[in-house]
């Protein structure tokens, strides 16, 4: 365990070497073009050096320490997203207007998002090679599946704080507007989850009647989700302002933004993968009698 634990302290390591030096020094110059090219040249230094690790050692040994290249870009990517909300959000610290404390924070804010992206990473990984394992396996893959990348692309936008003097009609209206755009996403990442998962493989047998519970079942699912969200988003009732006020606190620097809608939605989508399995008892039964 030890053993493990170290050969991975030095994945990391190597990463850190890799990935951080020169966006380090470009934004040492605190030159706003440099600072800018800094943050970009990190955030892509920090998806493709792993891949490239990863493609190299596979090339030359044929094996390699890092996961498979899908859960370093899954893992990457949610990270990345998880992490400019979270430097945006510290860019409202006073600090942030002191140069050494400015490039302090970046410094941290780096060795931070390498270190998360890559625990993602080997996060999904540890998980995929894991699924439909288990009794529970098909209410927590689809949740796997289909939020972390939305959620993160969601708190991206929400986390940053905002002084309530800024709190204006627009920026309410951003929210609405980003919160809406949202749904279509979580929409479209959900229902795609439980068509995928859900449908029969080809190579299985499949009889004219396991076609029709299949849909049957993808389509209650289906149903039951998008029900739930129009009457907890319903803006004539108050529960979607509790929801975004209070356990979703927007534009706070408050990390409820990522969790809150990961939790809410696993919790929805356990309900609907429920409900279509008591819908498919008592369909079957009624088939069989």
């Amino acid at each position: 365990m030890r053993n493990k634990l170290a050969g991975k302290m030095e994945h990391v390591i190597w990463l850190f070497l890799w990935i951080i030096p020169i966006p380090f020094g470009a934004f040492s110059t605190d030159r706003m073009g440099l600072v800018t090219i800094s943050v970009l040249l990190f955030l892509l230094l920090s998806i493709f050096v792993p891949v490239v690790f990863r493609y190299h050692q596979m090339k030359k040994k044929g094996e390699s320490p890092y996961v498979r290249i899908p859960f370093i870009l899954y893992g990457g990517f949610v990270g990345l997203f998880i992490g400019l909300g979270i430097l945006n959000g510290v860019m409202a610290f006073s600090i942030w207007k002191i140069y050494v404390g400015r490039l302090v924070l970046y410094t941290i804010w780096m060795f931070f998002l390498v270190c998360l992206q890559y625990a993602l990473a080997n996060l999904f990984s540890y998980w995929h090679e894991r699924r439909r394992s288990f009794w529970y396996s098909e209410f927590l893959d689809p949740v796997l599946y289909s939020l972390p990348l939305p959620c993160s692309v969601l708190g991206m936008f929400l986390f940053p704080a905002v002084s309530t003097t800024d709190l204006s009609g627009q920026i309410l209206m951003g929210v609405a507007i980003i919160m809406s755009s949202m749904v279509y996403l979580f929409a479209v990442f959900v229902l795609a989850t439980f068509a995928f998962y859900f449908y029969p493989k080809k190579h299985s047998p499949m009889t004219l009647r396991m076609h029709i519970i299949s849909f049957i079942r993808i389509f209650v699912m289906g149903f039951v989700w998008i029900f739930i969200n129009i009457m907890v988003f319903n803006t004539k009732t108050s529960i979607m302002g509790t929801i975004i006020f209070t356990l979703m606190p927007v534009l706070q620097n408050n990390l409820l933004v990522f969790f809150s809608p990961f939790v809410y939605e696993g919790i929805v989508i356990t309900i609907a993968v429920a409900v279509s399995n008591i819908v498919m008892l008592a369909f079957r039964d009624n088939m069989d009698g």
